[in-house]
């Protein structure tokens, strides 16, 4: 069984991490192309990415 504070840190690093990689990607797609439609575009892929990752299967 996992160890909760453990897992706890893990996880929060995790969500921190993934949080500023998506926003320093948006941020630097719309200072370099100026387009809210690509912006937006690429914040969807990262959302369906998301929501479609529940039906990866693991082997843990």
């Amino acid at each position: 069984m996992l160890e909760k504070k453990t897992y706890l840190l893990s996880r929060a690093t995790m969500l921190l991490s993934n949080s500023l990689f998506g926003m320093i990607i948006i941020w630097w797609l719309q200072t370099q192309t100026g387009k809210s439609s690509l912006v937006g575009l690429t914040n969807a892929i990262f959302s369906i990415t998301a929501a479609l990752s529940i039906f990866l299967r693991s082997n843990y």
